[in-house]
């Protein structure tokens, strides 16, 4: 395997797969060089983005209950 591109989000190796060659991301190791710098602003933000996607959570498995579905009729007048 040879690197193709090095870079801060990692490289792409050269490999055998099946019958043909492929190219395969690699991620650089962790933690990142330079460190992440994580301003008090930024974690609020991260804080806030995740309480809003543990709000919508419970909203995936709701399902609208059977005598709300109401099914069409065609009547003619």
């Amino acid at each position: 395997m040879s690197p193709l591109h090095a870079s801060r989000l990692g490289h792409y190796v050269t490999t055998v797969a099946f019958d043909g060659t492929v190219k395969t991301s690699v991620p650089p190791p962790l933690p990142p060089v330079p460190a992440l710098e994580l301003s008090a602003r930024l974690v609020q933000k991260l804080s806030k983005a995740d309480r809003a996607i543990g709000r919508l959570r419970p909203a995936g498995p709701v399902k609208p209950a059977r005598r709300l579905c109401v099914t069409g009729e065609l009547r003619l007048s």
